[in-house]
């Protein structure tokens, strides 16, 4: 089947590692298996996809297996041209490397629901110019870019449940203009929030940055705000309600004054 372009093996019974015969797939652009039971090293994976043919892999989506290990420190060959890559709810554990900033068609990158920990800083980010959607929650990542760094991407999606933000608010957000999704609750942010944030996060449909430590006012123009979906529940902000946009469809406040 070595020209096969894509292989869907989604929501079976399969268990254990990819074959090592699938490195005969060159032709092979998209790989989707979720919720199997995939196992074993994520490295090993890695290294049994296709390396052919100009390596013309460039959809890995592999969520909800049961894949280990660390993900390796040295580039992986067979993705350098991947534009989306999926490997939420799986069990690696360490840092996220470096090279993975070395993907520059990268759109899509989603390693939400791992044990993964470390540092990500502009090194990681800072050639993903086409980057769209970013999903890291509920791993232990620390996020820490200088306070003056222009991030190359305008993100939709963003969601950083459970990693290390603050305790200042993350200026990574400032230049964020196009956004659809915002999750950046429980992410340690004690500060008051800045005007910017309310620009940034006024295109969202869902917002959500509760359990902080976050101080302020809620602006006069929440009523032009686009959000269907506003989580601000345990934090610290105060004052009037303003109005609220005719979009809204659901607001938790809870813990606020």
């Amino acid at each position: 089947m070595t020209s096969m372009v894509e292989l869907h093996l989604s929501e079976n019974n399969l268990v254990g590692m990819i074959p090592s015969t699938m490195k005969n797939l060159c032709n092979l652009e998209r790989l989707i298996s979720m919720m199997n039971n995939v196992n074993g090293s994520i490295t090993e994976l890695f290294h049994r996809l296709p390396n052919c043919s100009q390596n013309k892999l460039q959809y890995l989506f592999v969520p909800y297996n049961n894949l280990t290990g660390s993900l390796p420190t040295a580039p992986v060959e067979c993705l350098s041209n991947l534009s989306q890559l999926y490997l939420a709810h799986n069990s690696p554990t360490g840092h996220v490397p470096l090279w993975i900033g070395e993907l520059k068609q990268l759109t899509n990158l989603d390693l939400s629901s791992n044990n993964l920990d470390g540092v990500i800083h502009e090194g990681h980010l800072s050639r993903q110019d086409m980057l769209e959607e970013l999903r890291l929650s509920d791993n232990s990542i620390t996020i820490t870019v200088s306070q003056t760094w222009v991030p190359p991407f305008s993100l939709g999606t963003i969601e950083l449940r459970s990693c290390q933000l603050g305790p200042k608010f993350p200026m990574l957000l400032r230049w964020q203009t196009q956004v659809m999704s915002l999750d950046i609750s429980n992410t340690s942010i004690n500060d008051m929030v800045p005007g910017w944030f309310w620009i940034a996060a006024s295109s969202a449909d869902s917002l959500n940055i509760q359990n902080n430590q976050i101080t302020g006012v809620l602006p006069s123009t929440m009523e032009f705000m686009r959000a269907t979906n506003m989580n601000f529940s345990s934090n610290q902000l105060s004052g009037p309600i303003p109005k609220l946009p005719i979009t809204l469809t659901g607001l938790i406040s809870v813990g606020t004054t």
